[in-house]
């Protein structure tokens, strides 16, 4: 009996094949995982590069010497510090990335919707792993440019670029090393379990989770100071820019005043043309000389102004900019209220926002307080549940929370007292403010995802080394810090809410009460007033018709026994009294225009009155 191999042989050629295609997939699906991280990181870097490029000091002679190297070592430099931003905004992005990704992942399984395999758990874990990796990378590249670009190189060296490297090199790590070494020094005078050794100063620089969490300790500190400090001023932002009650007024006095110019300069011209059909050349010294005392008024020295030119070219300004705003008053009605609109919708969503935010983090603080659980849990899974209970909204909801937290805390970061003087400015900002801005941006956003962990805006653990940070696990450090955090923003709303609405329903009342006030003092007075008129009225009806003081009043029967004359004097004094009383409540209300307008908007009297 003869056995047929080939069939064997068959088998092993499907299983290898099966193996070697399980291969490829798994070697494309790596390469497509980096390319679409490369892909992001890119986007990242275009978008920090244009906001270095917006701040960044435009005037290069004024900073950087004019010689070739010196150049290319400050835009290495600045590229470097763009980098750094780039990895902190996607530091920043890290969390609602993965909330929107699990989302898809639920809505549109891999099985139904092969186009999205690509996005799926290995992607976004991948993801967290690289940017903790590149974070701690820049937190050595950040000092280093700035070392780079003071460095000179070592006098005896033949390339001076290579020996600014290296001398930047040295720098770095000379300097990072007696920070991380007072760090060390510090906690283990403070904990007894960092009791220095050899082996532990050795394998210092390896442990990189805890040299991240240190990191990340001081930006939670900083996030807990800048927050509550940045909702403060959102409000401020809001009551300064978005309010504007007298917008439209104000474009209507502009176009108002801008007309009246356009009017004196056209008149200029025109008398300019009759001085020149009368003197010919000179017209333009004597139409000069006839207005030189309207010049000394002015406090005017230009006569420049005075010329033809000049008089035509400021005639086309006022004019384009009196069609400009002529466009703006022919709105429509809806456009024209939206200012008014947007105020409040703004303010009561900043409001609800913090408000939400504080009821998130007092759950969160009570459920930590009787119910703790460690955050060491299964790993996570993208795609099996949402990280909501509301599913979608939910996801939805932390995502704007997120960036409502990050917006206020980068606006909070710039208006603490020693940090005020490092806000950027657009074209004027040098190469050192912008590294310091960097690295600033940098440590706030290392904190980021560690810090909406521990106050409870979301549940789920943190990939890669992100959920190893030491810190994170200390139940009375979370409890103190929730109860930090949900004081301090309590004490925002406060003072956004009740401070604020408190002080403007003062302000109404005392209004309210000016005005009774007013009221009450100016009753008498008009009483006696209308008591005259009506007298004076009367006594003037009777000289005008005398023997017609006693009225008859009409027959209930029908009858026509009532004269023509008798009518007139009834009806006709009737009148004249309705009519005095008709002018008397017309100046009353008049009066209550006035003094309400005053009450409720004192801004407008007084504008009025400017």
């Amino acid at each position: 009996m003869k056995f047929d191999y080939s069939q064997f042989f068959r088998e092993e050629e499907d299983h290898n094949d099966e193996l070697l295609e399980q291969q490829y997939q798994e070697f494309f699906e790596v390469i497509r995982i980096y390319l679409i991280i490369v892909l992001i990181l890119t986007m990242l870097c275009f978008i920090s590069n244009a906001i270095i490029s917006k701040y960044r000091n435009r005037d290069l002679n004024s900073e950087v010497p004019s010689t070739r190297q010196d150049r290319l070592t400050y835009y290495v430099a600045v590229k470097l510090c763009m980098f750094g931003l780039a990895i902190a905004l996607a530091i920043g992005l890290l969390l609602p990335m993965t909330i929107i990704s699990n989302e898809i992942i639920l809505i549109y399984p891999e099985n139904q919707y092969p186009n999205l395999r690509w996005l799926n758990d290995k992607l976004i874990k991948q993801l967290w792993h690289c940017i903790f990796i590149f974070s701690n990378l820049c937190f050595i590249l950040i000092p280093f440019s700035y070392f780079f670009a003071e460095s000179t190189g070592f006098s005896r060296s033949t390339d001076n670029f290579f020996s600014r490297i290296l001398q930047a090199f040295l720098e770095t790590t000379l300097t990072l090393t007696i920070l991380s070494s007072c760090i060390f020094i510090g906690l283990s005078s403070i904990f007894p379990i960092f009791q220095p050794n050899f082996l532990q100063l050795i394998t210092f620089w390896l442990n990189f989770p805890f040299l991240y969490s240190c990191i990340s300790f001081a930006g939670a500190i900083l996030l807990l100071v800048c927050t509550p400090k940045g909702i403060l001023n959102l409000v401020i932002l809001l009551d300064e820019y978005m309010t504007r009650p007298y917008s439209v007024n104000s474009t209507a006095e502009k176009y108002d005043r801008i007309l009246i110019k356009e009017t004196v300069l056209l008149s200029r011209q025109q008398l300019l043309i009759r001085y020149r059909n009368k003197y010919g050349d000179n017209a333009s010294k004597v139409f000069s000389i006839d207005l030189l005392p309207l010049i000394k008024d002015s406090k005017l020295n230009d006569l420049k102004s005075l010329s033809p030119e000049a008089l035509v070219d400021t005639i086309e300004k006022h004019e384009n900019q009196r069609q400009k705003l002529s466009m703006k008053l022919s709105v429509s009605w809806i456009r024209s209220k939206i200012p008014w609109l947007m105020y409040p919708l703004a303010m009561a969503l900043l409001i609800v926002t913090t408000a939400f935010s504080c009821a998130i983090v007092l759950i969160n603080l009570l459920v930590t307080l009787f119910n703790f659980e460690d955050t060491s849990a299964e790993p996570l899974v993208l795609g099996i549940a949402s990280f909501s209970k509301m599913g979608l909204l939910g996801a939805s909801v932390q995502t704007l929370l997120i960036f409502y937290i990050w917006c206020a805390s980068l606006v909070g970061l710039y208006s603490l007292p020693g940090l005020g003087c490092l806000r950027p400015i657009a074209g004027q900002t040098p190469f050192f403010k912008i590294m310091l801005n960097c690295l600033l941006v940098l440590i706030l956003s290392s904190a980021l995802p560690i810090f909406f962990r521990t106050v409870g805006i979301t549940n789920f653990d943190l990939f890669g080394s992100f959920g190893q940070i030491v810190w994170i696990r200390n139940y009375h450090l979370v409890l103190g810090y929730n109860g930090a955090f949900l004081v301090a923003l309590t004490l925002c709303l406060c003072h956004s809410i009740v401070l604020k609405l408190s002080k403007e329903f003062f302000y109404r009342c005392h209004r309210l009460y000016c005005y009774l006030n007013e009221l009450v003092k100016s009753f008498p007075k008009q009483f006696n007033r209308f008591k005259t008129i009506c007298k004076n009225g009367r006594i003037s009806w009777n000289r005008n018709h005398p023997g017609q003081n006693s009225i008859t009043h009409p027959n209930p029967s029908g009858s026509s026994s009532l004269s023509n004359s008798r009518l007139k004097s009834f009806y006709f004094p009737l009148s004249n009294s309705l009519c005095i009383v008709f002018t008397y409540l017309m100046s009353l209300l008049q009066l209550r225009k006035t003094l309400h307008s005053t009450a409720t908007s004192p801004m407008a009297i007084e504008k009025k009155l400017s």
